[in-house]
C-alpha cells in the first residue's frame, strides 16, 4: 500500500519566515492565547481579530511588507485589529497610542505630554510630575503660580 502524498494538504502560504508572520502570530496569542503575558491588556479586555485577518493571507494582503523598524499597532487602542483599524507604526508613535498616555489640551490642540514637552523644551519627566500630583492641564504645562 502506497502511503498518501501529504504535501498538498500541509502546504500553507508559504510565508511563515516572513517578520509579518510572527507579528500575525503574537497578534493571535495576545488575544486568544490565555497563558499569554499580555492577554490581559488584550483577549481579556475583548480585543479580538477581524474574521478575515484569522488567515494570514488576509492579513499579508491588507496590511502589506512591514516598513523596516515599523510594528502593528491599533489605531484606537480600544477596537479589534482590522485593516480599518491597525497601521505600520513606528516605536515612537505606538508609545504615544496607549492607555498609559497622558494627552493635554492646549490652544485648541491636544497631544501627549512626550509632544508638549518637546514643543515647549520642557523634560517630559516635569510634566509628568506635574500630572501625577492632579495639576490642571495649563498647570502642567506652565507651573502653578505663586
Amino acid at each position: 500500500m502506497k502511503r498518501p502524498d501529504l504535501s498538498a494538504r500541509n502546504t500553507t502560504h508559504g510565508l511563515s519566515s516572513l517578520p509579518e508572520y510572527k507579528i500575525w502570530c503574537g497578534m493571535k496569542q495576545r488575544c486568544y492565547y490565555t497563558k499569554h503575558k499580555s492577554f490581559a491588556k488584550y483577549g481579556a479586555k475583548g480585543i479580538k481579530i477581524c474574521e478575515r485577518w484569522l488567515d494570514f493571507g488576509n492579513f499579508y494582503k491588507d496590511m502589506g511588507a512591514r516598513p523596516k523598524g515599523m510594528t502593528i499597532d491599533r489605531i484606537d487602542i480600544n477596537k479589534d485589529y482590522s485593516p480599518e483599524n491597525c497601521k505600520w507604526a513606528t516605536s515612537s508613535e505606538q508609545m504615544r497610542n496607549t492607555s498609559r498616555t497622558r494627552f493635554i489640551e492646549h490652544n485648541g490642540k491636544k497631544k501627549c505630554l512626550t509632544d508638549w514637552a518637546i514643543e515647549f523644551g520642557l523634560r517630559p519627566g516635569c510634566l509628568i510630575v506635574r500630572a501625577s500630583r492632579g495639576y490642571t492641564d495649563s498647570e502642567i504645562l506652565f507651573g502653578r503660580s505663586r
